[in-house]
C-alpha cells in the first residue's frame, strides 16, 4: 500500500515539474518577444540615418542630413521664440533654456521638456518644438526609431 501511495505521489512530482518546466518556457518566449517590440531610443549622436527635417536633402551625406536637421531646428527657434517675454520678466542678460525632446517613429516631436531661468520661458520654448513641423523619422539597424534630441536656446536681454 505503501509503494502506490509513493508512486503516485512520485508520478504527481514529475507531472508538477513538467509543468513547471513548460510554464517557464512559454513565459521565456512572451518575454523575448516584449522585448523584441519594445521602442529602443537611440541617441542622435549614433543614430545611422538620423531623422530629415523638410526642405533638407535626405540623398545627401549623414553629416550634411544631421547638420541641416540641426540647422533648420535653429532657425526654426530663431523665427519662432518670442524673446520679448524675458524682458516681462525683468531678465537681464544672457538667458540659456535647455531644451530636450524626441522625434519618434512617425517623425512627430514627443515629450518636450524644458528647463529655463523663468518658467514663462520654458513654456515658451515648450511651444515652440511643439510647433515643429513633422519630419522623416530616424534608422538605425533597418528600423524606424525613436531619436532623443536637445538644444541650447540662448540669447540676450539688454
Amino acid at each position: 500500500m505503501l509503494s502506490k501511495e509513493k508512486s503516485k505521489l512520485g508520478k504527481y512530482f514529475t507531472t508538477a515539474q513538467l509543468s513547471l518546466i513548460v510554464l517557464l518556457f512559454i513565459s521565456s518566449i512572451f518575454i523575448v518577444s516584449a522585448q523584441e517590440k519594445k521602442d529602443v531610443d537611440v541617441p542622435f549622436a549614433i543614430i545611422e540615418n538620423s531623422p530629415v527635417y523638410p526642405g533638407c536633402n535626405e540623398n545627401g551625406s549623414k553629416k550634411e542630413i544631421k547638420d541641416c536637421l540641426s540647422q533648420k531646428i535653429s532657425e526654426f527657434v530663431a523665427q519662432n521664440f518670442n524673446t520679448k517675454l524675458a524682458k516681462e520678466e525683468s531678465l537681464k542678460g544672457l538667458q540659456k533654456i535647455w531644451v530636450a525632446f524626441k522625434i519618434d517613429k512617425e517623425g512627430n516631436i514627443l515629450e518636450v521638456k524644458a528647463r529655463a531661468p523663468h518658467e514663462s520661458l520654458a513654456v515658451e520654448a515648450r511651444r515652440v518644438m511643439s510647433l515643429l513641423p513633422q519630419m522623416k523619422s530616424g534608422k538605425h539597424k533597418g528600423k524606424l526609431v525613436t531619436v532623443p534630441y536637445s538644444l541650447p536656446i540662448q540669447f540676450m536681454v539688454k
